[in-house]
């Protein structure tokens, strides 16, 4: 699995696609971003199945106070969210969850709760 990556955003285009910093690969946005973005960092996927794309999956604002580790970091795509919190709890929001792995999936916890 290749990692997320995190990318400044330089320009946007008219049709709201981001201009990233250091990234010359064809950039797919899965959200419209503005001009209001241009200058915070945006969380980046590589795409397996293309060498020369990445997705731009969404907006960091780094001016945030919070972004010093004091406050949680939130990720949106429409209804989806991803939290993650300074206290280490991570949480995930959204109408579905999948989960495809090749290796086994482990699940360590004090205690594990389901439904």
């Amino acid at each position: 699995m290749t990692p997320l990556v995190l990318r400044r955003i330089t320009a946007v285009t008219p049709a709201g696609v981001p201009v990233l910093d250091g990234e010359n690969r064809r950039v797919i946005a899965v959200q419209r971003f503005t001009n209001a973005h241009v200058g915070s960092q945006v969380v980046c996927q590589p795409v397996s199945s293309e060498e020369d794309a990445v997705l731009a999956l969404g907006v960091i604002d780094t001016t945030d106070a919070g972004w010093a580790g004091d406050a949680p970091v939130v990720l949106r795509s429409g209804e989806a969210s991803l939290t993650l919190a300074p206290d280490g709890s991570v949480r995930i929001e959204g109408g579905s969850f999948g989960l495809r792995v090749r290796n086994a999936v482990r699940v360590e916890g004090a205690t594990i709760d389901l439904n």
